[in-house]
């Protein structure tokens, strides 16, 4: 099931990207900043870095398991089988 039609496929590639590369340039330059004005080090006991990144996976994984039950009604994790594999 395709959410554009035709020609569009091209149109909404492109504002994929787009986006994906305005939220990378945003989220360097946060990095940057944070390095430069010491919110980010390496040096301290508690590196904020790892931190917030672990936060965002342990989010990113409750938001995909949700959205996963919402749609199967299952909070069981799907594995798809190889179809490259030969028999």
């Amino acid at each position: 099931m395709s959410l554009t039609q035709g020609e569009e496929v091209e149109e909404r590639m492109g504002q994929y990207k787009g986006v994906r590369t305005a939220f990378n340039m945003i989220a360097s330059i946060a990095v940057f900043f944070g390095f430069k004005t010491g919110v980010f080090s390496l040096t301290s006991p508690v590196k904020v870095t790892f931190v917030i990144a672990a936060a965002s996976l342990v989010n990113r994984m409750v938001a995909k398991r949700t959205v996963i039950k919402k749609e199967t009604g299952s909070a069981v994790w799907k594995v798809k089988p190889d179809l490259h594999k030969q028999a």
